[in-house]
């Protein structure tokens, strides 16, 4: 029961808001080889997909940029 237009508001919203990324990459790195088990996910601290190498890239990307783009705006105020 898979539906194509809920998987790409899924994908465009990881896109827009790449938070749910780094919180799964946290708690699968902090977990190691204990949060493998049988109901890994299914708890609130649980990562049932890890995220792949390519969204974790552009979830750097996106960090780096927005933290440029806030140097530069707060560069230009004067105190």
């Amino acid at each position: 029961m898979q539906s194509k237009n809920l998987i790409n508001v899924g994908i465009l919203s990881s896109l827009i808001n790449p938070s749910d990324s780094v919180y799964r990459l946290a708690i699968s790195t902090a977990s190691g080889k204990l949060g493998q088990g049988v109901f890994n996910g299914f708890d609130p601290f649980g990562a049932a997909l890890v995220p792949s190498g390519w969204m974790t890239l552009y979830t750097v990307i996106y960090i780096t940029a927005l933290l440029i783009l806030a140097w530069r705006n707060f560069s230009r105020r004067d105190f």
